[in-house]
């Protein structure tokens, strides 16, 4: 991964960790850890570790904690399993759903960033801007309420404001 010419900032999903792989993910993809926060301009951007499909009390602490100490006027929390699906299945956290929600909301984080789900969502709650973007590769899902087509995401930042752009694969 040093032959990027751009920062790179992974975040661990559920296919990095069987077997005990995701030490060797943290090692090869230059991540500080399975989670991890930095500052860049005027954003304080935070990666939790939902891997194994859920933010136990330990994980949500830390995200609290790192939260709490930032004084950056724009927050943006990146995980890989989203805290709600739009569509109501079970491609979701399976522990600490609610309690990320209100920490979210409880430190004014603008967006929050997920995948898992093969397909594209966005949703405000509680004034906190939800994107579920997994249409990277994988076979997508056909859903209901989220869009299912390929595609990555362009996100902008000056000063506060976000701006966030879908890109279709097939636009390319």
């Amino acid at each position: 991964m040093s032959d990027f010419s751009l920062p790179f900032f992974p975040v661990p999903g559920n296919h990095d960790s069987p077997d005990g792989l995701l030490d060797e993910f943290i090692q090869y993809s230059g991540a500080p850890a399975a989670h991890y926060s930095f500052d860049y301009g005027s954003a304080h951007f935070v990666v939790a570790d939902s891997h194994l499909g859920e933010l136990p009390k330990r994980e949500l602490a830390w995200l609290d904690a790192d939260l709490s100490a930032t004084s950056q006027p724009l927050k943006i929390v990146f995980l890989h399993y989203p805290p709600f699906d739009p569509d109501g299945s079970d491609y979701i956290l399976r522990q600490g759903n609610d309690e990320f929600m209100a920490l979210m909301q409880k430190h004014s984080v603008s967006h929050v960033f997920a995948g898992h789900i093969h397909a594209y969502a966005q949703e405000m709650r509680d004034g906190v801007n939800y994107i579920i973007t997994g249409g990277g590769g994988a076979p997508l899902y056909t859903t209901s309420h989220s869009q299912a087509f390929y595609h990555y995401l362009r996100v902008t930042i000056d000063g506060v404001e976000v701006g966030v752009e879908i890109v279709k694969i097939e636009d390319m």
